[in-house]
């Protein structure tokens, strides 16, 4: 199982796949947020494994 933190809010799934799996399993454009897993960066084909942290956090741009 994998932890998943989005909005302060923590939720336990299986970790099967990639960033980008969990992505499509969450509802989630993975062009708007960015994944921090075990407090590093990672990129769409990040392969998750049990145990790790997974923090979802939205892109923001403005002017």
């Amino acid at each position: 199982m994998i932890t998943v933190k989005i909005n302060g809010e923590e939720r336990q799934m299986p970790a099967k796949g990639t960033i980008r799996t969990l992505a499509v399993d969450l509802g989630l454009n993975p062009e708007t947020v960015l994944f921090v897993v075990n407090g590093m960066l990672q990129t769409e084909d990040y392969r998750l494994q049990d145990g790790d942290e997974v923090e979802v956090v939205s892109v923001v741009s403005g002017g």
